[in-house]
C-alpha cells in the first residue's frame, strides 16, 4: 500500500487540482521522548522485554545504518527497508 495516494479536488476557483494525500498513520508505541535541553540521553537501546524473538538480519542491517547516521527518523528507517522487514521493526 502507497503511504500517499494521489487525489483530486476542486479549489476555491473552480479548478481541478491534484494532490497527493498521506495515508500512512503511526500507532502510538509509548516511544520515549528526549527534550532538546535534556542532559541525560540515551547513548544506547532502552531496555525492555523484547516481545518477539530476535532478527538478525534486520538487526545488522539497523547497525549499518546507524554506522553510516547516529541518528534517524522511524520513518527514514522504514523507507531504508524492504517492506517485510519494515513491518517486523514496527510490531
Amino acid at each position: 500500500m502507497p503511504a500517499s495516494v494521489k487525489t483530486t479536488t476542486i479549489n476555491q476557483r473552480g479548478e481541478e487540482v491534484e494532490r497527493y494525500i498521506n495515508t500512512s498513520r503511526w500507532k502510538a508505541k509509548n516511544q520515549p521522548t528526549i527534550a532538546f535541553a535534556d542532559s541525560d540521553v540515551p547513548t544506547g537501546p532502552i531496555d525492555k522485554p523484547a516481545q518477539y524473538g530476535p532478527n538478525v538480519a534486520i538487526e545488522k542491517q539497523l547497525l549499518e545504518l546507524f554506522e553510516q547516521r547516529p541518528v534517524w527518523t522511524r520513518t527514514a528507517i522504514t523507507n531504508q527497508l524492504d517492506e517485510a522487514d519494515a513491518r517486523v521493526m514496527i510490531k
